[in-house]
C-alpha cells in the first residue's frame, strides 16, 4: 500500500511540475488545500510556501 502512494505521489508531482513549468511566466500561484502534515509536506517539497510561514497573507470566504 505505502508503494503505491509513494507512486501516486511522484505522478502527482510530475503533473504538477508539467503545469509549473507550462505557467512559469505567472509570477503567482495560488493553492487551496486542506491542513494536513502530508499535504503540507507535498506542497513544501516542490516548492511552495505556505502563507503562514511567509510574508503573505491569505484570506478566503467559504459559504
Amino acid at each position: 500500500m505505502r508503494e503505491s502512494v509513494a507512486v501516486a505521489a511522484g505522478i502527482v508531482a510530475d503533473m504538477m511540475n508539467h503545469i509549473l513549468e507550462k505557467y512559469k511566466d505567472v509570477h503567482q500561484k495560488v493553492l487551496l488545500t486542506e491542513e494536513a502534515p502530508d499535504v503540507r509536506h507535498f506542497y513544501e517539497k516542490n516548492g511552495f510556501q505556505s502563507c503562514d510561514k511567509g510574508t503573505l497573507v491569505a484570506f478566503a470566504k467559504m459559504n
